[in-house]
């Protein structure tokens, strides 16, 4: 498998560094209603990881939930409500 390594700027064979492969993505950060950037990142490592778990990788995979940011707290200054508040609406 070659992947894009962003830190050489280059395409790269796939090596991982022990018998598993960690993944570790950013999720979304919940201030609005969702958008198809968000589907795409669920989307393209649900795929990387398919990928990997087919030619016999075991995959560690989490994925976060920025729940405080400068975009919330923006975003709450806007709608003139809390961050907590915010955050909880597009996350409960």
């Amino acid at each position: 498998m070659k992947l894009y390594n962003a830190l050489s700027q280059q395409i790269e064979s796939f090596t991982p560094y022990g018998q598993a492969v960690t993944v570790y993505v950013c999720g979304i950060t919940p201030y609005d209603t969702t958008h198809l950037g968000h589907a795409f990142t669920y989307t393209s490592f649900d795929i990387l990881i398919r990928c990997l778990e087919e030619q016999g990788y075991p995959v560690r995979y989490a994925q976060n939930v920025t729940d405080i940011d400068d975009d919330i707290l923006r975003k709450a200054k806007e709608v003139g409500d809390t961050w907590q508040r915010l955050v909880n609406r597009w996350t409960t």
